[in-house]
C-alpha cells in the first residue's frame, strides 16, 4: 500500500505516500483517512508527498478522487496541510477543501506544515501585520 497513517498529535492524522501515487491510490487514502479522523475526532490532516513519485492515470479518477473527499471530509473545523506536492496535483485536493469550507495550505517541509496545523483558529484569521 503507497500509503500509511500516523498520529503527530492527538488533533493530526498524518498520510505518508510512498512510490508512484495516482489518484486511485489517493481516492483510497481518503477514505482511509476519513474513517481514521472520525473515530480519532481528528480535525486536522497533513498528507506527506515527500516520499512518492505523483501521476495522474486520467480524468475519471481525478474527478472521482475529488467527490469523495467533498463527500468524506465533514469534520468541523478542519484543516488540512499538504507537504511536497506539485501544484498540479495539488488543486484537487484544494478545490476540495474550498468547497467544504476547509482552510488547505501547501508547505516546503513538514516542519511548516505541523507548525501551520498547530495553530489556533484565531491565530489563522488574524491579519498579517507588516
Amino acid at each position: 500500500m503507497p500509503h500509511t497513517l500516523h498520529h503527530p498529535d492527538p488533533r493530526t492524522v498524518e498520510v505518508r505516500y510512498t512510490g508512484v501515487v495516482g489518484y486511485a491510490e489517493r481516492t483510497l487514502a481518503v477514505e482511509h483517512t476519513a474513517r481514521e479522523a472520525h473515530a480519532r475526532q481528528a480535525d486536522r490532516l497533513l498528507i506527506d508527498f515527500t516520499s512518492c513519485a505523483t501521476i495522474e492515470e486520467d480524468k475519471a479518477h481525478r474527478a472521482d478522487y475529488i467527490a469523495r473527499t467533498i463527500t468524506l471530509f465533514t469534520m468541523k473545523n478542519a484543516r488540512v496541510a499538504l507537504v511536497g506536492v506539485p501544484a498540479e496535483f495539488a488543486w484537487p485536493a484544494e478545490l476540495a477543501c474550498e468547497i467544504r469550507h476547509i482552510p488547505a495550505r501547501t508547505f516546503d517541509t513538514r516542519e511548516d506544515a505541523l507548525e501551520w496545523l498547530a495553530l489556533d483558529r484565531v491565530e489563522l484569521d488574524a491579519p498579517d501585520v507588516v
